[in-house]
């Protein structure tokens, strides 16, 4: 805007004012797909707010393009000082609000995530200790049950070997092998 207001050059403020237009509607047309998609109302608030600011810019533009046009260079000069850098400022400003929100609401959710991370990390190591525990307890119960009636089994053999035919074993009666092992010997 401030290119072709300070140009006298027809042709390069036919440019400048096509590559305007264009920027515009690039502009509006991801305004409009970015408010499609706006959930809160804390969201579509502050898109309203940019869009008032937008508004208020692009009139002002076009009234000082208008006096331009209309040969009132020093008071279309004079509304850019007064007007457009105020309304252009406060359309940036809006446009920062919701960049500033969407950091904020990043954040908040990479804090999110983290914590969940954290969270599952904690409960995977909980639970490994507990099947390792676990693990470790039916391991030593599973051992005991298969070298206890063994070792049960051996010494009524050793009394067997050394001639005692009369021995026998105070464990109970168990259907594995080592009892049925154990029975065998004490018949």
């Amino acid at each position: 805007a401030l290119a072709l207001l300070k140009s006298n050059d027809a042709d390069v403020q036919k440019y400048f004012q096509g590559e305007m237009n264009a920027q515009s509607k690039r502009i509006s047309d991801i305004q409009t797909a970015v408010e499609a998609s706006l959930e809160t109302p804390q969201e579509k608030e502050m898109f309203a707010a940019v869009g008032k600011q937008r508004t208020i810019y692009v009139d002002e533009r076009k009234a000082i393009i208008k006096l331009k046009e209309g040969g009132n260079e020093a008071e279309a000069i004079q509304r850019v000082t007064e007007k457009m850098v105020p309304a252009l400022n406060a359309y940036v400003e809006s446009v920062q609000n919701v960049l500033s929100y969407y950091q904020d609401e990043v954040k908040k959710a990479e804090e999110s995530v983290t914590a969940d991370y954290l969270s599952g990390r904690m409960t995977l190591l909980i639970a490994a200790l507990v099947a390792i525990a676990l693990g470790s307890i039916l391991a030593w119960r599973l051992t005991a049950g298969i070298t206890h009636p063994l070792r049960e089994a051996l010494t009524v053999a050793e009394a067997v070997a050394e001639g005692n035919l009369t021995a026998h074993s105070n464990m109970a009666p168990s259907r594995d092998e080592a009892g049925q092992l154990l029975a065998a010997l004490t018949r």
